[in-house]
């Protein structure tokens, strides 16, 4: 739960900077445009192929990914794929080791000084970064705390196609 998966992790460290920091930043931006890209895709797949007028202007993204849409199956399962793909997208872009965001805020700095190179050391060295996301993910609240940015974030990006 706390790992890659399949994938490998790249570490700021691997990610060469003698181009420049905005090379660097375009690797670790990469993945999660993309998946925001895919998401704005899906949502204009849902949008002209099943005309709901009003299923991207109710829901919020966390109501789609705990299925609580009343649609058909097929409108759920491409609303769904979409929204999925927003949510990965935006959790990735928070700024904490081992997610991508990490990686862009620290190419924005020419060299990252004591307080930045602190926390990392707690955050990725030490895994305190891993065991916050986990914690955010099952706290025990109505939903899990890491759909409260998705929400903050997502909803203006569905509604763009309501």
């Amino acid at each position: 739960m706390g790992g890659a998966g399949w994938g490998k992790t790249i570490d700021v460290d691997e990610v060469p900077r003698f181009a420049g920091r905005g090379r660097a930043a375009a690797v670790f931006a990469a993945g999660p445009l993309a998946a925001l890209v895919l998401s704005q895709v899906g949502l204009l797949i849902f949008r002209y192929a099943f005309p709901d007028p009003f299923a991207l202007e109710l829901y919020r993204p966390s109501e789609v990914l705990r299925g609580q849409v009343e649609a058909t199956a097929g409108a759920q399962f491409v609303l769904a794929v979409a929204v999925g793909l927003l949510g990965f997208a935006l959790v990735a872009l928070i700024p904490i080791p081992p997610l991508d965001g990490f990686g862009l805020l620290w190419s924005a700095f020419r060299a990252p000084g004591r307080g930045l190179q602190g926390y990392r050391l707690w955050m990725d060295g030490k895994n305190l970064g891993v065991v916050i996301l986990l914690a955010c993910c099952f706290f025990p609240l109505a939903y899990p705390l890491l759909l409260i940015p998705v929400d903050l974030l997502g909803t203006p990006l569905m509604r763009l196609w309501g």
